[in-house]
């Protein structure tokens, strides 16, 4: 039987102080029924870009999670075996904005 997990969508704000995820992160991350969750940071949207990914981790991490995974998928070298990985242990996946199109693809190329 295929069993459906728990989706929270977020539409954020970039230059507010928790990109709009308060207070539905902190929640999401208690539907895991995890105290405290692994959540992996899916940053293809942005292009992995650095000083987003960062913040958004910190908001992640300040929201409850124990560690924030980002294997980096949008580069020259994907991390493809460590998003497997990351994915397959992780208790929460935090799909970050930007361009979403371009960053599905970036998932559908590499079969994630």
């Amino acid at each position: 039987m295929n069993q459906r997990k728990a989706t929270t969508r977020m539409g954020g704000k970039f230059r507010s102080r928790h990109f709009g995820t308060q207070p539905f992160l902190a929640e999401a991350l208690q539907r895991t029924g995890k105290e405290q969750p692994l959540a992996v940071y899916l940053g293809v949207a942005s292009g992995e870009d650095r000083a987003f990914g960062t913040a958004l981790a910190l908001v992640i991490e300040g929201a409850g999670a124990r560690q924030v995974r980002w294997p980096k998928l949008a580069t020259k070298k994907p991390e493809t075996a460590a998003a497997r990985a990351a994915l397959a242990e992780g208790d929460l996946v935090f799909v970050g904005g930007g361009d979403v199109y371009a960053g599905m693809q970036v998932l559908r190329d590499l079969d994630l």
